[in-house]
């Protein structure tokens, strides 16, 4: 057989196949038996009383539609600290103790000399940062001072 040469029994094909198509169409277009429901006898009166309905509550529908948030209320910043009291300390030398220099202060709120290092902390908040042959650089946490001695020292 060819390839252009129709199958053989392809009418009896195309004969069941329109039989059954249109079975199928006359099946789905035939109308399906009414249910009839009965309606009890009690659904049919009037509902009690009690049931009755309510007043509709209109402040119901008083809300907003949507909801807008308060502007954000600004907070002051907190006061910073107050600045330390003034540096009173006096340098009077500058000595070397097993080759490292100190510095030797007068601190006229305690009436006291001090010895102190670098890194060392003289007052509250206030720390040695480093030591010259004449200057010794003092820092708090906002500034550094640096304390000279008088003639320059030696």
């Amino acid at each position: 057989m060819s390839r252009h040469e129709i199958a053989p029994g392809w009418k009896r094909h195309v004969a069941v196949c329109g039989v059954v198509l249109v079975a199928v169409s006359i099946w789905s277009l035939w109308p399906l038996a009414a249910v009839e429901f009965e309606m009890l006898a009690q659904q049919a009166t009037e509902p009690p009383a009690a049931a009755a309905r309510e007043a509709l509550d209109q402040a119901a529908f008083a809300a907003p539609i949507w909801y807008v948030a308060p502007p954000p209320v600004a907070v002051a910043a907190p006061k910073p600290p107050p600045p330390p009291p003034p540096l009173k300390l006096q340098l009077i030398a500058i000595i070397y103790e097993g080759g490292s220099p100190r510095a030797v202060l007068y601190d006229p709120d305690r009436d006291a000399m001090i010895s102190v290092g670098v890194g060392q902390e003289v007052a509250r908040g206030r720390v040695i940062e480093s030591i010259d042959p004449s200057t010794v650089v003092v820092r708090d946490a906002e500034r550094t001072v640096a304390l000279s001695l008088l003639g320059g020292g030696s």
